[in-house]
């Protein structure tokens, strides 16, 4: 039972009342959670009480999911999309955008399909999708390049309280992306407003703005109390900046090696599709690893310690540093 409740966690609120109901009519000690078949029977129960037959089969795919039964998932999923729900059109994207690699089941990564289901799930009105496809345009992923049509679709979400979004559109506002002229102005009332959400990215750009002086003067301890701030609550990228202080010795004592530190915790430090996510940290901090190392920034010059982190910063979503790693293997 303790398994069922730990695969459970990440549950909305309303599937954990849909549960505790269901358990409270069977008998907790004989449920199996790798029975399909008592999975099925949980999922009708889902499907008796919600009604929407469309969200049985999507609380069925999430179900399947969550146990690591990912073609049965993809199953269930796929008979919710044919049925017209969102919410499944905008999973199956994941399933082609990551690639399934299990032992009795694969799917191979097809970006143009990622990209396609996911439209589909945001021209059917789904937030999250909205904002995916924003970021597929701005990166290119299975589709043309496009910062134009990424910030429509930025605008969109944001528009509809999008957290990511909202900062995405004062990024834009604030670099003059998409067609945008700077605007540090609407830029900061962007942040503000997710800030506003208790959205940690948000503190991060505004005390990078501190630190530019885009808007304010530059003020290293400003900058520094938000990067403090969103670290807290879960920012990568400000531990990733405050690293770069440390090893550059601003507004701290120069300290590389603790620096190398926080850059090697942070570049092991997986995150969901950060492949496609603005900013990332891991991969940010793979490559800056790869070139302390080429470099000698701390220690004699390490080329194979460097080849390793651009490796990984490679497999990461760093194109950059594939180039890297072809120059310095015809040094080793």
């Amino acid at each position: 039972m303790d398994k069922l409740e730990l695969n459970l966690t990440n549950f909305i609120e309303e599937e954990k009342i849909y549960l505790n109901n269901f358990l409270q009519k069977v008998n907790i000690e004989t449920f199996d959670i790798n029975s399909a078949e008592q999975i099925d029977k949980y999922c009708y129960y889902l499907f008796n009480v919600a009604i929407n037959r469309k969200k049985y089969f999507v609380y069925l795919a999430k179900i399947y999911f969550e146990i690591g039964n990912f073609e049965r998932s993809f199953f269930w999923y796929e008979v919710a999309s044919q049925k017209g729900d969102a919410y499944a059109h905008y999973q199956l994207g994941f399933f082609y955008l990551n690639g399934v690699n299990a032992p009795t089941f694969k799917i191979e990564i097809d970006l143009t399909k990622a990209f396609n289901y996911i439209l589909k799930s945001a021209n059917e009105g789904l937030n999250c999708a909205k904002c995916k496809i924003g970021c597929f345009f701005e990166e290119g992923i299975g589709t043309s390049k496009s910062t134009v049509q990424a910030l429509k679709w930025f605008k969109n979400a944001a528009s509809k309280g999008d957290c990511y979004s909202i900062c995405i559109f004062g990024h834009y506002y604030e670099y003059g992306l998409g067609g945008l002229r700077v605007n540090f102005e609407e830029a900061l009332r962007m942040y503000k407003i997710a800030i506003n959400k208790n959205y940690d990215w948000a503190f991060f750009k505004m005390g990078n703005m501190y630190e530019l002086g885009h808007y304010f003067s530059i003020d290293f301890e400003k900058a520094l109390d938000y990067y403090k701030l969103a670290e807290e609550k879960g920012c990568m990228m400000a531990k990733y900046q405050i690293g770069l202080w440390l090893e550059k010795g601003i507004h701290f004592e120069k300290n590389v090696a603790k620096a190398i530190e926080i850059f090697s915790v942070l570049a092991k430090n997986e995150t969901i599709h950060t492949r496609w996510r603005r900013n990332n940290h891991n991969q940010k901090a793979s490559f800056h690893l790869g070139e302390i190392f080429e470099n000698g920034i701390i220690t004699e010059r390490n080329i194979q310690e460097a080849i390793n982190w651009y490796i990984l910063a490679w497999y990461q979503g760093n194109k950059t540093a594939q180039q890297k790693i072809q120059a310095l293997q015809e040094k080793v």
